[in-house]
């Protein structure tokens, strides 16, 4: 009996060391798999959290400078800025004081490891206090003079232009990280919020209306075609949009490359040097691209200075949050065009007030979440605040892959994703089409609509840009700045 005792005692106690021996190297096994995985995808993960705080704080950009600020209405330092986002989007309470926000930082990852809604500190004197912070928001990848650079978001002290006639005034604004003030005054990075945490379909979404849910839409505002569509033709027409643009961005892409490994010394030499260095090379090589005279007369197309922001807010938000996942502008659109195209006419995924995923999507749920999931890009919650990032075209000059708005009682209250025009037979041939989450009309759900049908035609207020142009030849020189410093 004693023997057997004995026995039971020893195998229990061999249990005891050898069962978390193998949880742990499960646990470990788990854990490089998922590190393994993440680094073969080559993408940042931008959390629940992680989007919630930046989608807050940018709403914030315009808001003027004030010393001690901590609220909207009065103003904001950059450390009010910090504090009151957090709150707001997180109810999670921030130190505002420099060394104090500093301190309670989770930890402090390595410059070129940063993930979108870490924070970035800077010292205007190296052995003196922490002077800002910032707002980490990754790659920038609308046109304009920061696509492709690293950008963060901040209060700034210092005057900076707020709209196309260039006025000034110290405000909430983006700054590229390495632009030579904020890359001397750099001190550390501060990570608060986790790397995994509730992913995109776990958001708590914010009310958001609907342009169907406001008015009293018949029947007869639809022509009820979107269930008619020839899936195949429709994808054939929007993947012919492209064809010239994709051998232009190559040639310019792979122009590019060459010109900025003469530059670098060699290719191995321009693959293992940091960011900042990258840049510089790429600036050169953009030059040096410009001035080839094959391509002297084609670089004559309008810029983003020149454009007006969609007439739906006065602030300006001009900014997303991604990593680039193609090689040229055409492509990223394609991709995002195929990811939401889905979607349509499934019965699966049904029309739901402030969905976010594809239980059930509104309007401006729908764009997010294809936009995350298609190109790895995050947008705004909102359709009026999606309007107020993207920049504004042209009816005219909107391309496959472009927002299309649409106002009611005053206020965008809808979006959708423009498609030009319909290649297939039918009612919807030859006319111009988007796709979008509608919650009225013969088709409800992700649905295929007219531009000239009565509804749309009547709310229509103005088609956002928030991928590079496919067709103009300076956005893809742009495009393929920023692809390189993927």
């Amino acid at each position: 009996m004693k023997k057997k005792f004995l026995l039971c005692m020893l195998s229990f106690l061999i249990a005891c060391i050898v069962f978390p021996v193998i949880l742990i190297a499960q646990n470990a096994a788990s854990d490089a798999s998922m590190t393994e995985k993440t680094e073969k995808t080559g993408k940042k993960v931008i959390t629940a959290s992680r989007m919630s705080f930046i989608n807050y704080a940018t709403t914030m950009l315009g808001v003027e400078f004030r010393l001690g600020g901590e609220k909207p209405e009065t103003g904001f330092d950059s450390f009010g800025l910090v504090k009151y986002s957090a709150k707001k989007s997180l109810d999670k309470k921030l130190s505002r004081d420099p060394q104090k926000l500093y301190d309670a930082m989770e930890s402090h990852p390595k410059k070129k490891e940063l993930v979108p809604g870490d924070l970035v500190f800077f010292k205007s004197n190296p052995n003196g206090r922490i002077t800002d912070v910032g707002i980490y928001l990754g790659i920038y990848q609308v046109e304009g003079k920061y696509l492709g650079k690293e950008v963060f978001i901040y209060s700034s002290a210092r005057p900076v232009k707020i709209n196309k006639r260039k006025r000034t005034r110290a405000s909430v604004a983006i700054a590229d990280m390495n632009e030579y003030v904020w890359e001397k005054q750099f001190f550390d990075t501060g990570r608060f919020l986790p790397t995994e945490d509730a992913t995109i379909k776990e958001m708590m979404a914010e009310e958001t209306t609907d342009i169907l849910q406001e008015e009293k839409v018949s029947a007869t505002d639809f022509d009820n075609v979107s269930k008619e569509i020839d899936a195949a033709q429709l994808a054939s027409g929007v993947t012919s949009q492209f064809a010239e643009a994709e051998e232009l961005s190559k040639e310019i892409a792979n122009d590019l490359k060459a010109e900025v490994v003469k530059i670098a010394g060699g290719e191995n030499v321009f693959n293992k040097a940091s960011i900042e260095q990258k840049s510089q090379w790429l600036e050169k090589a953009k030059e040096s691209i410009k001035k080839l005279g094959k391509y002297a007369n084609i670089f004559t197309s309008e810029t983003a200075d020149n454009r007006s922001s969609v007439a739906s807010s006065t602030k300006i938000t001009q900014t997303t949050v991604g990593t680039l996942s193609s090689n040229d502008a055409s492509e990223a659109r394609l991709e995002f065009i195929e990811y939401s195209m889905k979607f349509i006419n499934n019965p699966h995924v049904p029309y739901v007030w402030g969905g976010t995923t594809p239980k059930g999507f509104d309007c401006s749920g729908f764009v997010q979440y294809s936009a995350l999931h298609g190109v790895n890009l995050t947008l705004p919650r909102t359709a009026a605040a999606m309007s107020s990032y993207a920049h504004s075209v042209p009816k005219e000059k909107m391309e496959a892959g472009d927002l299309v708005f649409f106002k009611s009682h005053g206020k965008v209250s809808h979006v959708g994703i423009y498609l030009g025009k319909y290649r297939g037979s039918g009612r919807l041939a030859g006319r111009e089409v988007f796709i979008n989450a509608a919650s009225a009309g013969p088709s409800t759900g992700v649905t295929l609509s007219a531009l000239d049908e009565p509804t749309w035609k009547r709310t229509f207020c103005g088609s956002g840009r928030i991928l590079p142009s496919a067709t103009d030849s300076t956005s893809q020189l742009d495009y393929a700045v920023a692809s390189l410093l993927k």
